[in-house]
């Protein structure tokens, strides 16, 4: 599992993908705009970039939420805003891709 999908670009995420098929990472940083280090996935209003659209409807069984929680205080008390910005990124997803990502992804590891 890759963590925060290494804070690489959209074109190198799936270049890693295509290369390597038993690859799976985390989406914490990328899209959580609580961190001063994500990508900048989204244009204006919060609507996703269609690079990064596309990247997570292709990859979605790839692809996995993180919270990327630790042991600062802070951070826990971010959490509402953390699942407010991936409810709403996976909104624009189709239902499909959004379930892969929220839930699929990590059940379908853990399970096997």
């Amino acid at each position: 599992i890759w963590a925060h999908c290494g804070y690489a670009d959209h074109t190198l995420i799936r270049e890693m993908f295509d290369t390597h098929p038993n690859l799976y990472s985390d989406l914490s940083v990328i899209a959580d705009k609580t961190k001063s280090r994500h990508r900048k996935i989204t244009g204006r209003g919060g609507v996703l970039l269609p690079e990064w659209k596309t990247l997570f409807e292709d990859y979605s069984n790839r692809l996995m939420l993180g919270s990327d929680m630790g042991a600062k205080k802070e951070r826990y008390q971010q959490t509402g805003q953390i699942i407010k910005s991936y409810r709403k990124l996976l909104g624009q997803l189709t239902d499909a891709a959004a379930q892969d990502i929220a839930f699929r992804t990590i059940t379908s590891l853990v399970d096997e």
